[in-house]
């Protein structure tokens, strides 16, 4: 039933950028390149209807703040069902991400998971958004971008990150790419 309504939210909203949620092959392989023990805060540019956030919450540190950025006001509903204070939900633009934080007083983040396709935005958009990310990631930090339905977002995300890893993931629909990148 949750993929039906993702489904119709899709076909309601030009901004969600997947069919159906991720899969949890996908999500396994994302979740594998987090160590969340010394997380303090994450930020989750579209986590849609919140199954990767949920998952993550578990095994976040009970200090750890999480900010979700999501245009779907349908979407926005469902996250602030999840009954953890740790999760703050924003309904709005992940290219404000800079804004958002200024206003959450939160100067630095260790992790930064993106679910939204690059080919949703022009090539300004892109390297706007791609700076403001690399500029609020701790030293160590991470940021991993999901769900890239073609490998073309590797060479803007080149641009910005030295040590990109890659990988392809075929038990989704449609088969995602995966990116991650450490701040040096």
């Amino acid at each position: 039933m949750k993929r039906l309504h993702f489904f119709l939210n899709f076909l309601k909203d030009r901004q969600i950028g997947a069919i159906f949620p991720s899969s949890r092959f996908v999500h396994t392989r994302v979740l594998s390149k987090i160590k969340t023990e010394t997380i303090k805060t994450v930020i989750e540019y579209g986590p849609g209807n919140g199954v990767l956030t949920k998952t993550l919450l578990k095994k976040l540190p009970k200090n750890a703040r999480f900010i979700v950025i999501e245009t779907n006001k349908k979407f926005c509903e469902e996250l602030k069902k999840i009954n953890d204070s740790r999760l703050e939900v924003i309904h709005g633009d992940a290219k404000k991400v800079d804004i958002y934080l200024k206003k959450l007083k939160i100067k630095e983040v260790d992790l930064i998971l993106s679910s939204i396709p690059l080919s949703f935005f022009n090539e300004q958009e892109i390297k706007s958004l791609l700076k403001k990310t690399k500029q609020v990631l701790t030293q160590g930090g991470k940021f991993i971008i999901y769900n890239q339905y073609s490998s073309k977002a590797g060479s803007y995300l080149k641009g910005f990150f030295n040590n990109l890893k890659s990988q392809m993931e075929l038990r989704n629909i449609p088969p995602a790419f995966i990116f991650e990148m450490t701040q040096e």
